[in-house]
């Protein structure tokens, strides 16, 4: 050891400095399915709607299908001065114009922002009808408890009037699929909500109301769950399950695919070890970025679209950057939310269509 003037014995430096390995994350997007564009969304049996098991259902957290005193609120909001069988409030749910609706879409001004089109229904027996005619909402009320009282929601062509839609006797209007839109659990107005598919609605804020503002088109409950697309006129009739459909059985129906170019911007954000590492980075689909310098840890790192208003969360996936795992080469698709490990011995691992591999250098 040397020693400097006041007797404090110091280190030598040799400079022998260990090569640390490369620290590096590549990321290149690569969206298997493109956008949803919801057309009229799905239909769905009363069971489908009322589905509870534990603390599943079929609407996001935070959301849940309207009672019918909710949607008799809701028509109060938008025509304060009418009644259940004359006012104006179905007008105003109304999208305006004749690609969705019949002639002549009486008082149609969509001045609610709702965007109700003409849906159509499927009957207790099975057969399809009334598409740009008539909408059909479901409530979460039990409509076996009095067959004669309002509990849905009833829009139609030929009227501005929105009717507080009974069963009319039917003991099988369980079976009977129509549309649905979700309220939000309070007033608070997200501006959009995403279902478990990944579907993405907006939503509009109507007095103290936060509505969807298009048509349900989900595949599965909250739990994962999958409602069973029932093709079938008489396996419909006998359901005493919850299910759904297109109408006439024609998925174009619910919603089509809108196909994205290789120019479409992504924004993935970064977090380490749970805290906010970096947000906002700019990915275009299939053009790769490496980061590099990553200090080790855990990551999880979300990819949003962005095209147009839409902003889609669209996968999160969790990784680790170690001394044994020190590049990360990760693909992000549109699968379902997948946790990936990676140790020593795995470099590559796929799970949910996420693909992640290391290589060691």
């Amino acid at each position: 050891m040397g020693t400097r003037e006041t007797g404090v014995p110091m280190l030598l430096r040799h400079d022998v400095i260990p090569r640390l390995p490369l620290r590096s994350m590549t990321i290149r997007s690569e969206v298997a399915l493109p956008v949803t564009q919801i057309n009229y969304g799905s239909l769905y049996n009363w069971y489908a709607a009322t589905y509870n098991m534990g603390s599943a259902s079929i609407a996001p957290a935070g959301w849940h299908v309207p009672t019918s005193a909710e949607l008799e609120t809701l028509m109060t909001t938008l025509d304060p001065y009418g009644s259940i069988g004359e006012n104006v409030a179905g007008g105003s749910m109304k999208e305006t114009g004749l690609d969705n609706w019949l002639t002549p879409n009486t008082g149609a001004t969509n001045s609610s922002g709702l965007t109700v089109r003409g849906s159509g229904m499927r009957t207790e027996i099975g057969t399809f009808g009334m598409i740009k005619e008539s909408a059909y909402f479901h409530s979460s009320d039990n409509y076996f408890a009095d067959l004669m009282v309002g509990q849905g929601l009833y829009l139609s062509a030929y009227s501005e009037v929105a009717v507080d839609w009974s069963p009319g006797g039917s003991a099988n209007i369980g079976k009977t699929g129509m549309s649905l839109r979700l309220i939000k659990n309070n007033s608070i107005d997200p501006g959009s909500l995403t279902d478990i598919d990944g579907n993405v609605y907006p939503s509009v804020k109507i007095g103290d109301q936060v509505w969807m503002a298009e048509n349900l088109a989900v595949s599965r409950y909250n739990d994962g769950t999958v409602i069973p697309n029932v093709t079938n006129n008489t396996e419909w009739a006998n359901l005493t399950t919850g299910a759904m459909c297109y109408y006439n059985n024609n998925i174009d129906n619910s919603y089509t695919q809108v196909p994205l170019s290789d120019n479409t911007q992504y924004l993935v954000d970064i977090t380490r070890n749970g805290v906010i590492f970096s947000k906002g980075i700019s990915v275009l689909q299939n053009q790769p970025i490496t980061l590099r310098k990553m200090p080790y840890g855990i990551y999880t790192i979300t990819q949003h679209m962005v095209q147009g208003s839409l902003n889609v969360a669209i996968t999160p996936n969790n990784f680790v950057i170690s001394a044994d795992n020190p590049q990360q080469d990760v693909i992000l698709t549109n699968a379902p939310p997948a946790v990936v490990s990676i140790t020593a011995d795995n470099t590559s691992i796929t799970a949910d269509n996420v693909i992640i591999t290391a290589d060691t250098e």
